[in-house]
């Protein structure tokens, strides 16, 4: 079987490519730089520039068994970039393979945000309330237009070796400190590598335009870092109380910053606002119904994310 990636280079696009690898498949990874796949032996690297769609005509699509399309941005300072990435590329990979005679399965990587926070069955109305989320759901409609054979898997927040994301909450783990907010977070969290098992197992499915929704745990804020202490050998976890509105004005901060800033990091008003949120939970009993079994439990796959960290000197 062969697969294309896009976003094959950052954090979950190289685990996807890593793993379709491991299930014996000839994997081509696209992105604009090589990035992770570097370390990923096997894997073939294409260079393309997907908001290029001059850049997109180097691409046999056809000769494709899947595409899995990854590529999008997570974090921006100003919203406008969301809707650049997010949407335009979305936009022409679909035209590019509905006009390459495409007769493969397109599985879309999209997010929980793209439903919103209250939302938790993918039957549910959705109601994003950020602009990646609104983004992300914009490019989730391009996808369910177009005549292709296509799957949206919505994860909610990934977790695992390589992501620089909650790296930062990890920074924060290691100096024995983490947030305590006067309401409880609680959030829906899942394995990188269960997202590409998920994707695998879904091959063998005889299925076609459904969406779905994927986890393994939920949990707060102040159980994975008491789970860090665990793996990590901390002694001692101390509490930082948060109050609501520094939270708010560190959203407001990081808004008015993307609107002069021309690159955004892993921080921004988008993400603030999500953070606000007291609930990110999604239902995966549509996966579970159709037998999907994560090959990772949580636990070891979060204990196999700290020691990787640790061995790899980011911690």
């Amino acid at each position: 079987m062969k697969v294309l990636v896009t976003g094959a280079s950052g954090f979950l696009g190289s685990h996807l490519c890593e793993y379709f690898q491991n299930c014996g498949f000839d994997v081509v990874g696209v992105s604009r730089k090589r990035g992770f796949l570097k370390d990923i032996s096997g894997v073939k690297w294409l260079k393309c520039d997907l908001l290029e769609p001059e850049s997109l005509k180097s691409l046999s699509l056809f000769d494709f068994d899947v595409v899995v399309h990854n590529a999008g941005l997570v974090s921006a300072a100003h919203p406008d970039y969301f809707w650049e990435v997010n949407v335009r590329v979305t936009l022409n990979l679909v035209h590019m393979l509905e006009s390459s005679d495409f007769k493969g399965r397109l599985f879309h990587i999209s997010s929980l945000a793209a439903s919103g926070p209250g939302v938790k069955r993918e039957e549910d109305e959705c109601r994003p309330i950020t602009s990646y989320g609104k983004s992300k759901l914009v490019g989730e409609e391009v996808v369910k237009s177009s005549s292709l054979d296509w799957v949206v898997v919505r994860p909610p927040v990934i977790f695992g070796e390589r992501d620089r994301g909650l790296y930062v909450l990890y920074s924060l783990f290691k100096k024995g400190i983490y947030p305590r907010w006067s309401v409880e977070r609680c959030v829906s969290v899942v394995y990188a590598r269960n997202v590409a098992a998920f994707i695998r197992f879904l091959l063998d499915e005889d299925l076609s335009r459904e969406v779905f929704f994927l986890k393994d745990k939920d949990l707060t804020w102040s159980e994975m870092a008491h789970l860090f202490k665990k793996v990590y050998g901390k002694r001692v976890m101390v509490p930082v109380f948060v109050p609501e509105f520094v939270l708010a004005l560190f959203q407001r901060g990081f808004d008015f910053a993307g609107c002069v800033a021309k690159k955004g990091g892993i921080l921004s008003g988008d993400k603030i606002l999500e953070l606000r949120q007291k609930q990110w939970i999604a239902v995966d009993d549509k996966a579970k119904s159709r037998g999907f079994r994560p090959p990772f439990e949580f636990e070891t796959a979060f204990e196999r994310t700290i020691n990787w960290y640790r061995l790899s000197g980011w911690l």
